[in-house]
């Protein structure tokens, strides 16, 4: 499974290590979670965490990151 820190504050969850992948066991997921908070706390960050998200992981594949902007000049029906 993956863990990712539920935040609303922190948005960008790798700034602060708050992402862990291919975890295979419960005592894994709870290291990390453990790791998480350790990482957290020393940053004096650790009230901004609301939780933990599990997820499976994704499987194989092709990893796209997309951006958007608001530009307008190209407003519809102008």
């Amino acid at each position: 499974v993956a863990i990712k820190l539920a935040s609303e504050t922190i948005v960008h969850k790798t700034d602060v290590q708050g992402v862990f992948l291919g975890l295979r066991s419960a005592r894994e997921v709870r290291g990390a979670v453990d790791e998480l908070r350790d990482n957290l706390e020393r940053m004096g960050r650790l009230d901004e965490m609301e939780g933990v998200l599990v997820q499976p992981m994704a499987g194989d594949g092709l990893e796209t990151v997309m951006g958007m902007t608001f530009d307008p000049q190209f407003q519809h029906g102008s």
